[in-house]
């Protein structure tokens, strides 16, 4: 039929009309009147209408016909021009964005909070393996084409990330610094006095020493580290980590795991993420592998 305007007429209300463009109008009206028939079209004024008045009280009709590059332009005209003249079916007053300047009322974003709260979505839900094979053949061998390569190039192209102001670095630095003792070297007696953070120690000092070495000495678990050992007779005490307790976990298929005292023993054993088991300990997750409270 051809590129341009139409309008949908309710004959038995007030002549209320819906104003359209399309690149394909008799295609269009296909898709419309499908929809309407089956009871779900977007536009719930319509489909109102159509469901108690009747498919005989609808007119379909061409107001003009024009280019593609026209389209939204002549929508928003007729739109304004027939909006003056009778009631009409479309929401929003814009063409090309229908909700643009919309909002909703207090009462209607209490309903949408009420209705989604407590939603888990998908939680304790898995596709099954035909399900998997299906998405994983469905996108084995998909690689970006050539000018979506260079968009992703042209929009990350000096992309440097978020960069932390100097008292946000100061604040991060404190609330992740490691108090430790004080060390003293084997061979040559120097002393490192104790100090509040570890990992600028490391950093700052000649010898080049690794945080993560100089912890378990501090700690215990290393004797010493490139000749740095504990001072003694410091009076610091330390808390090392120990093994942590677990409950009792049941398994989908019924087999059940006894509560225990090292649960990252235990998820080493059962090739489980012994953070995941702990939000199942905590609640915030449903299960792990099959694998919840008992």
């Amino acid at each position: 039929m051809g590129c341009g305007i139409y309008e949908i007429i309710c004959v038995k209300n007030g002549w209320t009309t819906y104003v359209g463009q399309s690149g394909d109008i008799e295609k269009r009206w296909r898709y419309h009147r499908s929809v309407l028939r089956g009871g779900y079209h977007y536009n719930a004024h319509l489909q109102r209408a159509w469901d108690k008045y009747g498919e005989e009280s609808f007119l379909f009709e061409v107001v003009e016909y024009c280019s593609l590059e026209a389209l939204a332009e002549r929508e928003q005209f007729w739109l304004d021009g027939i909006r003056q003249l009778v009631p009409v079916f479309n929401v929003g007053k814009c063409a090309d964005c229908p909700v643009r300047g919309q909002h909703h009322t207090p009462e209607a974003k209490a309903k949408i909070s009420a209705a989604l709260m407590g939603n888990t979505h998908g939680l304790g839900k898995h596709h099954t393996p035909e399900t998997k094979a299906k998405i994983g053949a469905g996108r084995r061998g998909r690689h970006h084409t050539s000018e979506a390569k260079a968009k992703i190039s042209a929009a990350l192209m000096g992309h440097k990330g978020v960069r932390h102001t100097p008292e946000a670095k100061a604040k991060i630095s404190a609330a992740n610094a490691k108090p430790y003792p004080s060390f003293i070297h084997e061979a040559t007696g120097r002393v490192i006095p104790a100090g509040r953070d570890l990992k600028k120690m490391c950093r700052e000092h000649p010898d080049m020493l690794e945080r993560s070495s100089m912890w378990r000495v501090a700690h215990g678990k290393l004797k010493s580290h490139k000749g740095w050992r504990l001072l003694e007779n410091q009076g610091m005490e330390f808390h090392v980590p120990g093994p942590k307790p677990y409950p009792a976990f049941v398994h989908e298929d019924g087999c059940v795991i006894p509560a225990g005292v090292n649960l990252k023993k235990l998820c080493r054993e059962h090739g489980l993420h012994p953070g995941c088991m702990r939000r199942v300990i905590c609640g915030t997750r449903h299960h792990h592998h099959g694998w919840k409270l008992a």
